[in-house]
């Protein structure tokens, strides 16, 4: 086995727990279940997918699910030269600079405040082992901008963490087909209620049945059930770093029709963005404006009954567990002192 893949995983749950009130619409979500959630997490256990969320305890859930049986990867333990950090906040720093002191190599994010990329931006002119992960080519756009970093942009990386295995995807995609059952899934969030109005109303008017997924009003298990049950889907969403839930809907092998988000507010300054980091013509049809849906939207749906998009082939490719594992082979391995 590769030398490189020895490798220390570090993660922080209170990032996502921290936050969290005792009385909540959502029973899984309270801070009563905090003591468990924090047991699972210190056995380096996984959550069962109805418990999670919020992109961050995803991102994590999955780095767990992508790595916890390999005898070559530990977690939140010193065991090898080589950490990756899936979250930072300062008060982790004294522990960094510890690691960066001496001859390991470290990657840290995309977990972060802009404080605390700023400080880590601060950190990668002195510690040439360290690197900054961002999720995508987008975001690490935004980061470079928001750091103001223009001699120092190999400091900042890019991989996504993994969505799922090989096997599960194709097998995702063979439940799909055998158990479809409605026309349409539509994945809500961060947009206006007119333009899911909008959205609604076409498909009333073609007699196309529906089920609409509002971010932070569903469980993923019953995101992935629809998914596998549906013809196709619309995204309708704001820009994403990666979009770890319209990338579960890929590896389910449904086209997406994707009314895209370009921009990104912050800070009152505006930045470039998608709402579909991770994107080819195999997945569906994207477009900049609902101007272009009633002109777009037809062939879409000729093309979804020709069965000519195959969206899990881009996860297979990019986004599987396999994938993630060898972007971090690779991404240790360009680290020089």
């Amino acid at each position: 086995m590769n030398d490189l893949l020895n490798l220390n995983i570090y993660f922080d749950e209170n990032y996502w727990l921290d936050d969290r009130k005792l009385f909540t619409t959502d029973i899984y979500q309270s801070s009563i279940f905090n003591s468990y959630y924090r047991y699972l997490y210190k056995k380096q256990k996984p959550l069962n997918s109805k418990f999670i969320k919020s992109g961050p305890q995803k991102l994590v859930n999955n780095t767990l699910k992508s790595f916890s049986n390999r005898s070559d990867v530990v977690f939140n333990n010193d065991t090898y030269n080589n950490y990756y950090f899936c979250s930072y906040s300062l008060k982790h720093k004294k522990n960094l600079l510890d690691i960066l002191g001496g001859s390991n190599k470290v990657i840290v994010g995309p977990l972060y405040s802009i404080e605390d990329f700023l400080e880590l931006v601060r950190l990668t002119y002195e510690y040439k082992n360290l690197k900054i992960l961002c999720a995508s080519n987008s975001a690490r756009k935004t980061m470079l901008k928001i750091g103001n970093i223009i001699d120092n942009e190999d400091s900042i990386i890019v991989f996504p963490v993994g969505i799922s295995s090989k096997i599960q995807i194709l097998k995702n995609k063979k439940e799909r087909k055998l158990e479809t059952k409605t026309d349409c899934l539509v994945y809500f969030k961060g947009r206006k209620k007119i333009e899911l109005d909008t959205i609604i109303k076409n498909l009333k008017f073609k007699n196309l049945s529906y089920e609409i997924f509002e971010y932070g009003k569903y469980s993923n298990s019953r995101l992935i059930k629809a998914a596998k049950t549906s013809k196709f889907g619309i995204v309708l969403g704001r820009t994403e770093s990666q979009g770890i839930g319209i990338n579960e809907l890929m590896s389910t092998n449904l086209p997406l029709f994707v009314i895209d988000s370009l921009e990104n507010y912050f800070n009152n300054k505006v930045y470039e963005g998608t709402s579909v980091p991770y994107w080819d013509k195999k997945c569906g049809v994207k477009i900049d404006s609902m101007n272009y849906f009633n002109n777009k939207f037809p062939n879409f749906l000729k093309s979804v009954e020709s069965d000519e998009y195959q969206p899990y082939q881009l996860i297979v490719d990019k986004l599987s567990y396999e994938a993630m594992s060898n972007n971090l082979e690779q991404a240790f391995r360009k680290i020089s002192f």
